[in-house]
């Protein structure tokens, strides 16, 4: 049915798109310089920095957009439905809530948050998190990583991936 002919129509999507220069996850990870990570977004006309005050409501709005476009296949009101927009309003009222939250939660724990801006019009068109975790020691998660609609398949996922890796591997995670 639809969920077959949707995957079958994404795996034919992806073995057409180019990787953008981005190694394949299968690919061994070899930590780059970060001008060469700034490099790859130059390339497609990007910037990925940290996050600044400014940028909340940016963040705030892209995190809505890309998360609650999955509720468009779900039954209106049905329980999965209120339960993705319960979670979604819990991240808002929790480490999105303004730029505060949002240093409390990623930079005080040892991580870091980021965005990536448009290097022409300067909007913020994506967003990654590392959290470093408390247990097990050495570990962090990455979150919160949304790619708004208009910046879509140019490899910016496979480039805020690699931020965390790199970002990882330089602050000793294990």
């Amino acid at each position: 049915g639809y969920r077959h002919q949707y995957w079958t129509h994404m795996a034919t999507e992806k073995t057409a798109r180019s990787n953008n220069g981005i190694k394949d996850s299968n690919d061994r990870f070899v930590r780059a310089p970060c001008s060469t990570r700034d490099q790859d977004f130059a390339a497609a006309g990007y910037r990925c920095r940290t996050f600044e005050d400014r940028d909340i409501a940016s963040v705030r709005a892209i995190f809505c957009a890309s998360m609650g476009s999955y509720t468009e296949h779900f039954v209106p009101n049905g329980p999965l439905y209120a339960f993705w927009w319960a979670y979604l309003d819990a991240a808002l009222d929790r480490d999105l809530k303004d730029a505060a939250a949002v240093k409390r939660v990623y930079r005080a724990s040892g991580g870091d948050f980021w965005v990536v801006e448009d290097v022409e019009t300067l909007e913020v068109v994506a967003t990654v998190g590392c959290e470093k975790l408390a247990e097990p020691p050495g570990t962090g998660e990455l979150r919160r990583m949304n790619v708004s609609t208009r910046a879509r398949r140019c490899g910016l996922g496979k480039k805020l991936v690699r931020v965390v890796e790199e970002f990882a591997a330089t602050n000793g995670f294990q």
